[in-house]
């Protein structure tokens, strides 16, 4: 199991939790994720192209790209697969720059190969974003960022004081598309 079939699991029961036999239409949660995948797969349609999606600890970018991945067709990639062993995630601060250069040369090869990727990354600020950029311009990719800002669980423990850094690092992207519940696309 990878990454974001694990965090897919959980935020599918967290949602079951909390939203009983609701619509999705009664979940803001859901349905901005349908409206935005629902109208990315229409502009892509027949393209080749390379989705970005970025937040902070908790704010919904694996789920989101879990879903925008199996409904377009795209291979989802996360540097928080490199730190997947045995179905279990086990992070290790010391190969965090191991584990991004890891996941832009899968998904630099995987463009090349003219397969679509998502990437699910916290992205605070532009620089860790570039060697995307790079290698979808080098590979005819058309790109797109969204920035997820949900309230949810962090499934990594992320401390609070953690969480407040990439806050304040933050630097938002021009053009990005900005998914929150309570806003419709």
């Amino acid at each position: 199991m990878n990454y974001a079939s694990l965090v897919e699991n959980i935020v599918d029961r967290l949602l079951e939790d909390t939203m009983d036999d609701k619509p999705v239409e009664a979940n803001p949660f859901k349905q901005v994720y349908n409206d935005a995948i629902d109208n990315l797969g229409k502009e892509l349609e027949g393209r080749r192209s390379l989705v970005l999606v970025r937040g902070i600890s908790g704010s919904g970018k694996s789920t989101f790209a879990t879903h925008l991945a199996a409904k377009l067709g795209h291979a989802v990639h996360s540097t928080d697969d490199f730190f997947m062993q045995g179905g279990e995630y086990k992070f290790n601060p010391s190969q965090l720059g191991q584990a991004h250069k890891w996941n832009q040369d899968r998904t630099d090869k995987a463009l090349e190969a003219g397969k679509n990727v998502v990437v699910a990354n916290t992205f605070t600020q532009h620089w860790e974003m570039a060697p995307y950029f790079e290698s979808a311009k080098k590979h005819g990719a058309k790109t797109h960022v969204f920035n997820t800002v949900f309230p949810g669980k962090n499934v990594h423990g992320v401390p609070d004081a953690g969480i407040q850094r990439m806050k304040d690092r933050w630097e938002p992207f021009e053009g990005e598309i900005v998914l929150k519940p309570d806003e419709r696309l």
